[in-house]
């Protein structure tokens, strides 16, 4: 059976599902249909702690303990372990990844700690052998 990770966007819209603006309601629409396609195929559904930590900022404090409850059910949830470090190190002392984040800060409004992050997603996802790692970020 596969593994999925998923990234913050996917996750929020997917399950939590407020949308910001009207035009995102159609992001949460096709986020929730995914979800539902997941489950028919039953995949396992990789969360990286990174993300879980995204997904807590917007909920108060006393909704915390139900959402990991229901989340550490529903999913895996993937710590940035040591796995992770050597594959975020890996990553980060490439050439071309380092190209790569320059030239993405330039052209898009990412922050350094941003990209960052996204990179420790991505190293928690190959960390935790996810096959595919699903993401909303144009970077």
């Amino acid at each position: 059976m596969s593994t999925v990770c998923l990234d913050t966007q996917i996750v929020y819209w997917g399950i939590i599902g407020k949308p910001s603006s009207p035009e995102q309601q159609i992001l949460v629409d096709y986020a929730q249909a995914f979800f539902r396609q997941l489950r028919a195929e039953k995949r396992h559904i990789l969360v990286p702690t990174v993300v879980l930590g995204e997904l807590l900022v917007p909920l108060p404090e006393e909704k915390h303990g139900p959402f990991l409850e229901q989340a550490s059910t529903a999913w895996i949830l993937a710590d940035y372990n040591v796995q992770a470090a050597l594959w975020f190190a890996r990553i980060r002392h490439s050439t071309l990844t380092r190209k790569h984040l320059r030239r993405l800060q330039h052209q898009t409004s990412a922050t350094r700690k941003e990209l960052v992050a996204d990179l420790m997603i991505i190293a928690t996802a190959l960390a935790h052998s996810a096959d595919t790692l699903y993401s909303h970020d144009a970077k």
